[in-house]
């Protein structure tokens, strides 16, 4: 029984890997083991005759064998851990993501429009609102939801400009109620210091102490160098938004002494920050090298024949960046996000008064208290584009889709991977759609979804949609038209019939018939356009076991449903059942028993608990 049991080890040992992976030899153990028992058995004959399991010849033949397997699994193994889709090795996985170019995907927050609502006096001469007593808003302006989420003011909101929605709430009162709106972004601000020595360190790092990061948004020294984030410490220009006189945003190009990279740990969450190699002495040696050091050397000819040359080594330099030295620097960055952001319309409630709030200069005390004791905000449309982040077997599965991208959108997959791998700071869709617009030939429609905080679709934001346009924009080619539209969402339930075995238990047969329903059907993971195929529904429930046949046609499987349901009498929900307002019927269904959505719309199972109806007939 040696080899039998020293063969099993082996086997389970490795058994996985060599399902998983690819076997370059493709030799097993019995394969070893027969080659040496030919070969003993050709060149050594007079010296051992027996090789049964038993015997001290079989023995040998396993143990030499086994090394032979051993050697052939370790050999596989390192093979596919080049392979970033066979790579098992977290540290591997890691070394292929990063050398893929893939950014960490930390949980997106959340965005929304809120209404900004202020009360002030009425001018007596103008009959207006007395302008002294507008506030501006800066960015950055903190407010809190009731649920305890908190969001900051994406965008400056100036009441002073004049721009405003104005009403009367008393006017033999005198008083206006204005309301303008603003951008805002779910999550938290957080600013940390390091302070650097007098020695000079060579791509020093720094490690900030909350997880999931979502933005850098400044890095500043003691002195007033402000550091830029780019991709590689090589990287040494950045390019930078700046505001004309017209109010007008264009981008510059800048160099970027001051610079470093982040790195994330994507099983931990962690982020560091790591910064160049060089001193400001270096840098102001290495900027530009003498050019006469580039000349060529002729001694003892008068001719010279065609040679390549880089002009780049006119602007040779050592440096990857200044190190901090002798400073303290200062991170400001925002952290938090997901599922949870995305709170509903009505949620917002705080707005807590800080430095971001600035009032005129001809302001009295009484003025700035008059605003400030009135000042209100809501958002009449719920907040969207959170998402948890992608997990480290998810990134692992983006590395060959990353590989192959370019750096703009050419086709519908180089579009759908920009939009699914937007900034986090953005805020993030979850079902995207491209189709050609029937109208007009040089037009896309771009349709959108986003979860809320329950993860059920919902409609994209306003705010989401505008960062989507200005996000595309940086990318897309001249002349593509994206129009960017909210898909249709048809909520459906299912209706089956059923006829089970004698002696089943007909409450057991309809929960495991719900259970492969949801599990196997996936309904959670349907696109934008993907039909709803009936006979899959159909061999989920008929290989139930326990179901002999099923009593309801193919085409009555699928009911459309609209509006708001109560919930089931002595159910413990307390909220009413909200599908969206959108339906279908039958005539969606073809010949080959296939339900097709109309152009930009999706389905939606939104509530399997109770949508999944199993009948149980004789």
């Amino acid at each position: 029984m040696a080899n039998y049991n020293i063969q099993n080890d082996v086997q389970n040992r490795i058994s996985y890997e060599r399902l998983k992976n690819k076997n370059y030899l493709l030799k097993s153990f019995e394969d070893f083991r027969t080659e040496l028992l030919q070969y003993a058995v050709t060149y050594f004959p007079d010296k051992m005759n027996d090789f049964s399991e038993t015997s001290i010849g079989g023995m040998l033949l396993d143990f030499a064998a086994i090394v032979g397997d051993s050697l052939s699994y370790y050999m596989d193994h390192q093979f596919n851990e080049l392979d970033p889709s066979t790579a098992t090795e977290n540290e591997n996985i890691l070394k292929h993501i990063r050398r893929s170019g893939i950014k960490s995907s930390p949980p997106s927050p959340s965005t929304v429009i809120a209404e900004f609502s202020i009360r002030v006096n009425i001018d007596n001469l103008t009959g207006e609102p007395l302008k002294k007593q507008l506030p501006k808003f800066l960015k950055g302006l903190q407010i809190t939801s009731n649920s305890g989420i908190n969001f900051m003011l994406y965008e400056d909101v100036d009441f002073i400009d004049g721009v405003y929605t104005r009403k009367y709430l008393n006017k033999t009162g005198g008083y206006f109620i204005l309301t303008k709106e603003g951008l805002c972004v779910s999550g938290n601000k957080s600013t940390e210091s390091f302070t650097f020595g007098s020695t000079n360190q060579q791509f020093p790092i720094i490690s900030l102490s909350n997880n999931n990061i979502t933005q850098i948004d400044r890095v500043v020294d003691s002195e007033g160098n402000e550091y830029y984030e780019v991709d590689y410490l090589s990287q040494d220009t950045i390019y930078k938004s700046i505001k004309n006189e017209n109010g007008e945003n264009y981008y510059e190009i800048l160099p970027a002494p001051y610079r470093f990279v982040r790195e994330d740990n994507l099983l931990t969450g962690e982020t560091i920050l790591r910064f160049g190699s060089a001193s400001k002495q270096d840098l102001q040696n290495n900027v530009l090298i003498d050019p006469t050091s580039a000349a060529i050397s002729l001694y003892g000819r008068e001719y010279f024949s065609k040679l390549s040359f880089d002009p780049a080594q006119l602007l040779k330099t050592n440096s990857l960046g200044i190190s901090p030295k002798n400073t303290t620097v200062s991170v400001t960055y925002k952290y938090g996000g997901g599922i949870s952001h995305n709170i509903s319309a009505y949620s917002l409630e705080n707005v807590i008064l800080t430095s971001n709030i600035l009032f005129d200069q001809n302001a009295s005390n009484v003025d700035i208290e008059i605003v400030s004791r009135n000042i209100s905000v809501q958002n009449s449309k719920p907040a969207t584009g959170g998402t948890d982040g992608l997990t480290f077997a998810q990134l692992q599965e983006n590395i060959p889709n990353v590989i192959k991208m370019q750096n703009r959108i050419v086709n519908y997959q180089d579009l759908l991977g920009r939009l699914y791998s937007m900034p986090a700071p953005l805020g993030r869709i979850s079902k995207a759609s491209i189709i050609n617009d029937e109208y007009d030939i040089f037009n896309k429609n771009l349709y959108v979804l986003c979860y809320d905080n329950e993860k059920y679709l919902t409609y994209a934001s306003d705010a989401l949609k505008k960062n989507i346009s200005t996000y595309i924009n940086e990318y897309r080619l001249i002349g593509d038209s994206f129009r960017i539209m909210d898909a249709v969402i048809l909520n459906f339930g299912i209706d089956i019939k059923v006829r089970i075995k004698e002696g089943e238990d007909p409450d057991i047969i309809k929960n495991n018939v719900i259970q492969r329903i949801i599990t196997f059907s996936k309904f959670r993971l349907y696109q934008i356009g993907q039909p709803i195929i009936l006979d899959d529904l159909y061999n989920i429930v008929i290989n139930t076991p326990g179901v002999y046949s099923i009593a309801s046609n193919k085409k009555d499987f699928i009911y459309s449903i609209t509006g708001q349901k109560r919930p089931p009498l002595g159910d413990t929900r307390t909220n009413r059942l909200i599908y969206s307002n959108n339906s279908f019927n039958s005539i969606m269904l073809n010949t080959k028993d296939v339900l097709n959505p109309p152009t930009g719309s999706i389905f939606e199972l939104k509530y399997p608990e109770y949508n999944i109806n199993i009948y149980i007939v004789k």
